[in-house]
């Protein structure tokens, strides 16, 4: 599953995501369309927190992009 799967299938766009983890709108933007594949360690646990995923998962997603 890509990440963008992931934030629809938990009913959030990119932009509420991103206010829900407090991180930049094109910081998720750049991870979901795949010029972001090293995001750092605390903005993984931010997005896995807010969608309720384990990190390995959110992880495996923006690697797989």
């Amino acid at each position: 599953m890509t990440l963008q799967q992931m934030i629809k299938q938990k009913g959030f766009t990119n932009y509420s995501l991103a206010k829900k983890a407090q991180i930049g709108q094109s910081t998720v933007c750049e991870l979901v369309s795949g010029k972001r594949k090293e995001p750092r360690a605390s903005t993984v646990i931010k997005i896995s927190n807010a969608l309720g995923i384990e990190i390995e998962k959110i992880y495996q997603a923006i690697k797989e992009g």
